[in-house]
């Protein structure tokens, strides 16, 4: 994981961390591009602002815009898997990596959010979304795992916002990376 990131987990029972969970390589999931959306910024400078998000089923990637994991109903292990997001200024990032300085908007923070919410913190500017783990950094990662998303076959969608501190109001919104359980 990247030390720059600082994680707030919302979410009990999702201590990864520094284990080094890997994927069980059932993964799979369409080559992607790095894409993301683009909001009209408006500060003087009047620069496009861009914030990408992707997943991976291990932490060194590769990172891709949707992904395909098993469910594996055996109780015994969660599946882990990772989601990272990065800021840019004037361009999409280069798959996670913010660039280098890169900061985030003065009183901004990057929230990374899932839908359904399933057992993440939900916060009334986002309804229908749960967060599940914020910076204040220009990049994050985190891992993430069957947990999360409520141990259930279907499509997850996250997507990384970045907002307002005080009043959640939208600064950026990425491109949805979509994971999609399904069944062995």
């Amino acid at each position: 994981m990247r030390p720059a990131a600082i994680l707030t987990l919302t979410l009990l029972g999702l201590a990864f961390g520094a284990s080094g969970c890997g994927g069980d390589g059932s993964a799979s999931g369409g080559e992607g591009t790095t894409t993301a959306a683009t909001t009209r910024a408006t500060s003087r400078a009047d620069a496009p602002r861009t914030v990408t998000v992707l997943g991976a089923p291990e932490n060194d990637g590769p990172y891709r815009r949707a992904l395909a994991l098993k469910l594996d109903f055996n109780g015994k292990d969660p599946i882990p898997f990772y989601v990272c997001a990065a800021w840019d200024r004037q361009r999409a990032p280069a798959g996670c990596k913010a660039a280098a300085g890169a900061k985030l908007p003065a009183d901004t923070v990057m929230r990374l959010e899932q839908r359904p919410a399933g057992p993440a913190s939900t916060n009334p500017d986002s309804p229908g979304w749960g967060t599940v783990g914020t910076s204040d950094d220009a990049e994050l990662e985190i891992p993430l795992s069957n947990l999360t998303t409520g141990n259930r076959p279907g499509k997850v969608t996250y997507r990384a916002t970045v907002r307002n501190r005080e009043s959640g109001d939208v600064v950026a919104t990425s491109v949805p990376f979509v994971l999609t359980w399904t069944t062995p």
